[in-house]
């Protein structure tokens, strides 16, 4: 029993060592790397290479050069946020021991004009300079390999953006105030006065996100894509041309641009992508190019300008609230090459207040027209499923009148809400759908009809058949005044008594029998017709 707990008490110790090591540095073992230190206005740690990490600044100077060392320890790292929101903080002067500037360090120092990056620093972390309201200028310098997502977003008043000649990754050639990727011509981040050079091929992600004070930008015919987000909020953006170069536009690329008041699109687009022109309340009508297929989710959500829009004959899909809230949008023309509209495509559309659904439509989308179309829909699938759910809006609201095809999907869903229905050759703008009812033609002896015309939709007759006398006359109607009564029973008694002559054609109405004899049997027939007693001769 003591060997056993010997045992035990010594794998216990070896883990505690291991554990207890795991934490300390190669420098100095004595430090845990997570623990802090103050020294001074900084707050550091000791990271796993040995070298300090400042991790907050608690002093309030206006001009600030940071300590290459804290206690002996080699600063080599700004922590995250760590001297964000320093808003007496005007200039900054890195020393050249740091390496990285983590995400966030400067963000919200909303005096900052100047910032001396050394050329030791290699990595600039996302929204690290955001909300630096007063940087005017920045210079990014040879060793940095890395600039991440929004590192330089909401700077209003940047507009000076240099990259060194010797840094082999970035550059801001033909002085374009921006940072390109040098490698894959991607211009990363731009700024009011950039220029975009006719050497980049694509913009990248979030590149003039909230650049509020941007009015315009020329895109070059050499650009080839746009990243997501890329003029993200750009509210002071007025119009934009997107060549017909380029192929791809990210989701959210021009979203909240609320001074937008024109776009042109690419003709090489196939998708306007999600989000695109969501909440661009200063446009009012858009072309869409019939190179477009889709218009994908909430594509252009909350356009409370928006008037019109043309969607051409190539698009086959409107997506999830792509049209939702265009509270102006009063007319739209869907395609023939539709064949699908989304949960909520055209919801809350207040102005739009009739709509035709084209024949190729297979599904209309939950709520998808809810809070649209005061006056009237025309449903021309008569299988189109129109989706609802007690757990989401009406595809369309009670009072709105469907027009559609008898005994169709739309029918029983009217029916079934007790909405009006009527059939769509009525609908303004409808005609009839006209079918042929083919005439009898006449004989020598009996009447025919004439073609007829009846709606195929409602069953109303156009065009009513109209009788066709007998080539020759009617059988028994010996006068030829298109009826038969007792007086041509008279003329044959009166021809047999030989007291009146028939004509050759009267002979022949008045051989009922057709034994080739005029006899009393043709006046015994005419007269039983008359009767009532026969109905044909």
């Amino acid at each position: 029993m003591k060997k056993i707990l010997s045992v035990l008490l010594v794998i216990a110790l070896v883990f505690i060592s291991v554990s207890f090591s795991a934490f300390a540095t190669e420098e100095n073992p004595d430090y845990p790397i997570d623990e802090t230190f103050i020294e001074g206005d900084y707050e550091y740690a000791i990271i796993d290479d040995g070298t300090a990490e400042i991790r907050d600044y608690f002093g309030e100077a206006e001009n600030l050069t940071l300590p290459s060392k804290l206690n002996e320890y080699t600063v080599s790292k700004l922590a995250i946020y760590s001297l964000s929101e320093c808003e007496n903080l005007e200039t900054v002067v890195i020393p050249d021991t740091v390496t990285a500037i983590a995400d966030g360090v400067f963000s919200g120092c909303t005096s900052l004009k100047k910032v001396e990056i050394p050329d030791a620093v290699t990595i600039i972390g996302a929204w690290c300079f955001a909300d630096c309201f007063s940087l005017e200028s920045i210079v990014i310098p040879k060793g940095v390999t890395k600039i991440t997502h929004n590192a330089f977003s909401r700077c209003n008043k940047l507009t000076s953006i240099k990259v060194s000649e010797d840094n082999k990754k970035y550059d801001s050639r033909n002085d374009c105030n921006a940072v390109v990727e040098t490698k894959t011509n991607t211009l990363l981040f731009g700024c009011k006065s950039s220029v975009i050079p006719d050497t980049v091929t694509s913009i990248g992600a979030d590149a003039f996100s909230c650049c509020y004070l941007l009015k315009s930008i020329n895109i070059p015919n050499s650009v080839k894509s746009i990243g997501e987000n890329a003029f993200l909020m750009c509210t002071s953006l007025e119009s934009v041309v997107i060549p017909d170069s380029v192929e791809t536009v990210g989701e959210w690329a021009f979203a909240e641009c609320t001074s937008l008041s024109s776009v042109k699109i690419s003709n090489k687009l196939t998708a306007i992508s999600g989000w695109m022109f969501s909440n661009c309340n200063s446009l009012s009508s858009v072309v869409i190019p019939d190179s477009v297929e889709t218009i994908d989710q909430s594509a252009f959500v909350d356009c409370s300008s928006l008037l019109q829009v043309s969607i051409p004959e190539s698009v086959e899909r409107v997506g999830d609230w792509a049209f939702c809230n265009c509270s102006a949008l009063s007319a739209v023309e869907l395609p023939e090459s539709l064949k699908s509209i989304g949960e909520g495509a055209f919801s809350n559309c207040t102005a739009l207040k009739s709509v035709v659904i084209p024949k190729n439509v297979s599904s209309i989308g939950y709520g998808a027209f809810y809070g649209s179309l005061s006056d009237y829909v025309v449903v021309l699938n008569a299988e189109c499923e129109i989706k609802n759910d007690a757990d989401y809006s009406d595809t369309f609201m009670s009072k709105t009148l469907i027009y559609g095809i008898k005994d169709s999907t739309a029918h029983q869903y009217a029916e079934i809400r007790d909405m009006a229905f009527e059939p769509y050759c009525q609908a303004p703008d409808f005609t009839h759908d006209g079918i042929v009812i083919e005439g009898i033609p006449a004989t020598d002896f009996e009447s025919g009809l004439t073609d007829g015309l009846q709606c195929g939709i409602c069953d109303e007759m156009l065009k009513a058949q109209q009788e066709v006398k007998p080539l020759i006359g009617f059988i028994g109607d010996v006068d030829m005044d298109s009826d038969v009564t007792i007086l041509d029973a008279t003329a044959v008694q009166l021809y047999i008594a030989q007291i009146e002559t028939l004509s050759q054609t009267q002979a022949l109405l008045a051989d009922t029998d057709n034994d080739k004899e005029i006899s009393i049997i043709d006046v015994t027939l005419i007269q039983l017709f008359v009767a009532h007693i026969i109905d044909e001769f």
